[in-house]
């Protein structure tokens, strides 16, 4: 396998660090005019990735898995500290600027949605890292008038006590779509109230770029680089008195 094919590693990730690792690489690839393989994917997650890569735009070839590849300076060049997982403002920056190059265009260019959705992660990380109700609730008195606006709220934990009590105070439809059908739905809204992690910031990289609230980064609540946070127009709350 020659220097002019990026082949895709994977990490430990759910499956939206795999997503970002995916799509870095496929940018990549298209703006340095090199092929790229997907061999160390398998199944598990190849089929759902490519509901948001096209196939179409990448040249997609087959590479032995025992392959190695050294990491690759146009991925060093991001300048993220952890190449594992890139999730740094280089990538947010790549990512603004070329994701049309490799994103299916049915899912960059969907019709935007006049409203709100809000997008709390719950089950699926340590609770000293999650958001409680007084950012969401204090995230939703930024936007004007809005009972006047369809308003959906989702999460992981569609039953958990923080998403019914939310949706109850504020009327709020709660969302129960799949995984991706989810986050395709979510990026079309014009107001978005995201959480911490990457299936909140494709949500908010994807379709409508309004107004986008995301949690300020306490000391005690990080555990990824949040300058990945910090696309062009993104709002940060700081929610603690």
């Amino acid at each position: 396998m020659s220097s002019e094919t990026l082949i895709v590693p994977v990490n430990p990730g759910l499956f939206c660090n795999k997503l970002i690792v995916c799509t870095v690489y496929s940018i990549l690839s298209v703006k340095y005019n090199k092929s790229i393989s997907f061999s160390n994917y398998g199944e598990d997650y190849l089929p759902y990735l490519f509901e948001f890569l096209d196939k179409e735009k990448l040249d997609i070839v087959d590479s032995p898995l025992s392959n190695w590849q050294a990491i690759p300076q146009e991925i060093l060049d991001l300048g993220c500290k952890n190449t594992e997982y890139l999730q740094c403002s280089g990538t947010a920056k790549l990512f603004a600027e070329n994701l049309h190059l490799v994103f299916k265009d049915e899912v960059i260019n969907q019709e935007p949605i006049d409203g709100i959705f809000v997008h709390m992660r719950l089950g699926d990380i340590d609770e000293k890292y999650r958001q409680g109700r007084d950012y969401y609730d204090l995230a939703l008195q930024r936007i004007p008038n809005y009972r006047n606006m369809k308003r959906y709220v989702t999460s992981s934990e569609l039953h958990s006590e923080t998403v019914k009590s939310f949706a109850k105070e504020f009327d709020f439809e709660i969302y129960k779509g799949g995984r991706e059908e989810t986050l395709k739905f979510g990026s079309r809204f014009t107001n978005k109230i995201l959480s911490q992690g990457t299936y909140s910031w494709f949500m908010g990289m994807l379709g409508s770029s309004n107004n986008i609230i995301y949690p300020a980064f306490y000391e005690d609540k990080i555990w990824h680089d949040p300058t990945l946070y910090e696309p062009t127009g993104w709002h940060c709350l700081y929610y603690r008195n």
